[in-house]
């Protein structure tokens, strides 16, 4: 069975995710400062545990419990708590521990999966000079109030990046921080911070299709990390998938290290209807 974590007892499967301790999502689910659900086997001695945050699912601890598995699909769509998939087909499952992937196959028979790898790099920002000047005819604004207010194109990618891992615009301009490029006026590019922890923090970047390979994204990224500096964040992280070459590329460029690269489990969702017809998984999982 998987039970439903207390949120304050959330520091028990610290030990469990400790693997997954580059992925800046699980310490702030652990600390309770991102807005997500933990189920565990058993909450007073937990060997295996699940959160989810967003799209992405991270898996802890062994996959050798089957009453824990045969849940699994439950825990992922939301049906054991308060959260639904409905409007998330696509997601992707992180673990470390081998072994999870027929459990994962067999509890999403119905939908299409495959394996994946993605990478990380880190980058300690001190030393570095992160000034930025802008092209002709673009300018650099932070994410803020102004740049909200301002009615540009866009703006709508901007604030659902936002949003990518807080609750609501005001939690991201309290804890938070990004650079948003702009032409005219359209956003064109932007960079945000992503799980704020003391001195450490992720990115996420996005660029326009027709304003991509022209710089945009190297100068936005670098008015964001000379801002983490400038707030004392000493460790930035940055997460994409191995295939994709010109974020491996960008990262590079900006000065990241590769520190490891991890196995994800993609899902593409059945339909809801088809989903509602699922076999149940087999009691040996």
């Amino acid at each position: 069975m998987a039970e439903l974590m207390k949120k304050g007892n959330y520091e028990a499967v610290r030990v469990l995710f400790e693997p997954l301790r580059d992925h800046l999502a699980t310490e702030s689910i652990i600390r309770g400062l991102s807005p997500a659900e933990v189920f565990v086997d058993d909450a007073r001695e937990p060997k295996q545990a699940v959160t989810r945050l967003n799209h992405r699912v991270y898996l802890a601890g062994s996959p050798d419990n089957s009453a824990f598995n045969m849940e699994l699909r439950k825990v992922v769509e939301g049906e054991c708590g308060a959260d639904t998939i409905v409007n998330r087909p696509r997601m992707f499952i992180i673990y470390h521990t081998p072994g999870w992937e027929p459990v994962i196959d067999a509890a999403f028979v119905d939908s299409s999966a495959h394996s994946g790898t993605r990478r990380y790099y880190s980058l300690d920002p001190r030393g570095g000079i992160w000034d930025v000047a802008p092209p002709d005819g673009f300018s650099l604004l932070p994410l803020g109030r102004e740049l909200l207010s301002g009615g540009y194109r866009n703006l709508d990618r901007v604030v659902g990046e936002m949003l990518s891992e807080r609750t609501s615009v005001e939690d991201f301009l309290e804890r938070s921080f990004g650079f948003c490029m702009l032409h005219g006026d359209e956003a064109v590019s932007w960079c945000t911070s992503e799980y704020n922890l003391a001195d450490r923090c992720e990115v996420g970047i996005e660029t326009m299709e027709p304003h991509r390979r022209r710089g945009l994204a190297f100068m936005t990224c670098r008015a964001v990390i000379g801002e983490a500096l400038r707030r004392g964040v000493h460790v930035i992280g940055w997460h994409c998938w191995s295939r994709n070459t010109p974020s491996v590329a960008l990262a590079l460029k900006l000065g990241f290290k590769f520190v490891e690269e991890y196995p994800v489990r993609l899902l593409e969702l059945a339909p809801p209807r088809a989903r509602a017809k699922a076999l149940t998984p087999d009691a040996n999982l």
